[in-house]
């Protein structure tokens, strides 16, 4: 069997096994490689954390049927060692399932991560050394180094990973910089801040060996220590991933709104975990699908004006060249797919079911037409049923594939709100189409607008959030009805409102009436005789008679 073989094999027995996501089973997968992965799977000899995501189902072998059975519907696995997996998409999927601890509360279990020094196996596709190890100063040393971020390698191709940071002197000692050594990485991998504070004696913290996860550790920034007395506390190291160390995260600073901690630290989200492989069905190259990608979502009991907004929007954004993701499902999602096959443009479509199964059934008709020229795609094994929690967990995808996520009409409680959540906690733009004030089907629209979100009316507004730097910028939308008045000065106006509708009066008069000198009167006059809104009648002014 071929190595390339091997790993679709590998990935295919792995997404049967663990009910998405899985992100213990990514860190293994990232450490050892998936052929590897899946025999320690199979074999039971796996962390605590894997057992968890993979117990249930480690025993069930159905490989040749997932894929004799996707092969008859025209579906194919699609795995990050293929070339059109959209590895810069996911990369704020990556980013967001690690933090400063571990999806489940603890620190990562031995067997979950790479240690210091490890290479990937050689059934992985980016077998490369990791980065040497980096010591910190002692506490109460002067910097013998600035404190660094080594980016580990990674397979996939190429993101620059590395953090410049720079803590402010104290006890007027000079700040230092913080080091960058960002290693090439797609699917992201950036090792790790560690921020020593800079007291008196010098800098405690100090060095961070980034390892190479697929996956990847994104931004885990160590507590910045209290300085006493020429000593920092705080300052985690990170190794492969690994926290080596002490501190943590600073909790006294809180939460916004957003989800953010005070001190700039982003909470681990385990359930934002990218797809161990995908399932897909149609022509599309997802990659470049993904290039250019607005999602809009929103209620299945739509009412007109929701489907009409959705299908306009869907039409625009495929008019532009931007492909539309959605999640197939009657009402919004179906309408947006609608308008941007109307249009002529790609569809990509996430499935909460088996990629064999047309749901809804209604649907059928326009999931192949979606196939047609665009992408179905699910990361449920052929003969997957929907069920109600694997709608809110394919709704990250929808979020990580668009650069944008719309939400046209949503409830207080729905799965568009849910969509549109992790829009934001990975750091993508969310709009709201505004409905009527009293409609229950808006009211969720509104509250997000209130939060934050962006109010978008039509496609050139949502063109403006999710197209790239300088491009699609939105004109101002055209004032219908211009007046023969627009534009005149403010004296101007002010004579204009000053004269008789029938009767033509003198300067005095006008002056008088306006509260302005005659010479104004007269200078106002001019104007408004160039835009021929005044006319002379026997040396007294009078607006001009329309037949």
């Amino acid at each position: 069997m071929s190595p390339a073989a091997a790993v679709l094999r590998a990935r295919a027995y792995l997404l049967r096994v663990a009910e998405p996501p899985a992100p213990a089973l990514l860190r293994l997968i990232a450490a050892v490689g998936p052929v590897e992965a899946a025999a320690r799977v199979r074999a039971g000899a796996v962390a605590e954390s894997v057992a968890r995501e993979t117990a249930a189902r480690r025993a069930v072998e159905r490989v040749d049927d997932d894929l004799a059975a996707a092969h008859a519907c025209g579906a194919r696995l699609l795995t990050p060692e293929d070339p059109a997996w959209p590895h810069w998409a996911f990369t704020a999927l990556e980013n967001a399932a690690h933090g400063p601890d571990t999806p489940d509360g603890g620190r990562p279990g031995a067997g979950d991560l790479p240690t210091r020094g490890a290479c990937p196996p050689a059934d992985h596709p980016s077998r490369l050394p990791a980065p040497p190890t980096q010591g910190a100063p002692a506490s109460g040393q002067g910097a013998t180094g600035s404190g660094g971020v080594a980016g580990g390698q990674a397979p996939g191709g190429g993101v620059a990973g590395g953090v410049a940071y720079r803590e402010g002197a104290v006890n007027g000692r000079p700040p230092v910089g913080g080091g960058v050594a960002g290693g090439g990485v797609a699917g992201g991998v950036v090792g790790g801040v560690v921020a020593g504070g800079v007291v008196a004696g010098g800098v405690v913290g100090g060095g961070v060996v980034g390892g190479g996860l697929v996956g990847g550790v994104a931004g885990h920034v160590a507590h910045r220590g209290s300085a006493v007395d020429g000593r920092s506390s705080g300052g985690s190291a990170v190794d492969g991933g690994r926290v080596a160390g002490g501190g943590g995260v600073d909790e006294a600073a809180g939460w916004d709104r957003r989800g953010w901690i005070g001190a700039g630290i982003r909470p681990a989200r385990g359930d934002l975990a990218p797809p161990i492989a995908l399932w897909v069905r149609g022509p599309g190259v997802l990659a470049e699908l993904c290039e250019q990608a607005a999602a809009i979502v929103g209620a299945r009991a739509a009412t007109g004006y929701g489907l009409h907004m959705a299908g306009e929007l869907g039409a625009g954004l495929a008019t532009a060249g931007f492909t539309v993701v959605s999640g197939a499902a009657i009402g919004v999602d179906g309408a947006a797919h609608r308008g941007a096959l109307a249009a002529g443009g790609p569809n990509v479509a996430v499935l909460a079911c088996g990629i064999d199964r047309s749901y809804p059934a209604a649907h059928e008709a326009l999931l192949e037409r979606i196939a047609a020229n665009g992408l179905i795609l699910s990361e449920y094994p052929p003969g997957s049923v929907p069920a109600r929690h694997r709608f809110l967990v394919r709704n990250r995808l929808i979020a990580g594939l668009a650069a944008g996520t719309v939400v046209v009409e949503a409830g207080l409680r729905s799965g568009a709100q849910r969509t549109a959540a992790d829009a934001r906690s990975l750091g993508r733009p969310v709009m709201a189409v505004p409905g009527p004030v009293t409609s229950g089907r808006s009211a969720g629209c509104h509250r997000m607008i209130r939060e934050g979100a962006v109010l978008v009316t039509r496609v050139e507004e949502v063109l403006e959030e999710v197209g790239r730097l300088g491009l699609h910028l939105a004109d101002p939308p055209a004032v219908p009805g211009a007046r023969p008045t627009d534009g005149l000065s403010a004296l101007a106006a002010l004579v204009h409102d000053a004269l008789p509708p029938r009767a033509a009066q003198d300067v005095a008069w006008l002056a008088n009436e306006a509260g302005v000198p005659p010479n104004a009167v007269r200078a106002a006059l001019d104007e408004l005789v160039r835009r021929e809104l005044v006319e002379p009648v026997g040396g007294r002014w009078q607006r001009p008679q329309r037949a």
